[in-house]
């Protein structure tokens, strides 16, 4: 059983894991090779979507929807705020809590849709 759950999350892993790495280069390098895009927030809601409803087209929304979930954290949080709060880690705090609402069992229960 161990196995087909591995075989079934380690790619959806991979994905947010070169999007960690891609911050490597963020911190590290200097000049134009920080425009780097921030994208691991992208991965990781997508990739729960995708856990959560077995659905590459939820999976795909999320991901166009995340961009604009971390920029209104750094609208509410970052740039008002006296401390610094990560906008893609408070976007995928947010992002969590709502597709928890949406697609546990306890909840919503949207997943049955997407069936």
């Amino acid at each position: 059983m161990a196995n087909q759950v591995d075989a079934f999350v380690i790619p959806l892993m991979i994905g947010w894991v070169l999007a960690i790495l891609s911050l490597i280069v963020l911190n590290l390098g200097t000049g134009p090779i920080q425009k780097i895009p921030v994208f691991h927030g992208i991965a990781a809601l997508s990739a729960l979507a995708y856990l959560y409803t077995g659905s590459i087209v939820a999976a795909g929304l999320m991901g166009l929807l995340v961009p604009f979930l971390q920029e209104l954290m750094a609208r509410l949080i970052y740039n008002h705020g006296s401390s610094h709060i990560d906008p893609p880690a408070a976007a995928i705090a947010v992002g969590t809590l709502i597709m928890n609402l949406l697609f546990k069992p306890e909840f919503l229960n949207l997943t049955q849709f997407f069936k």
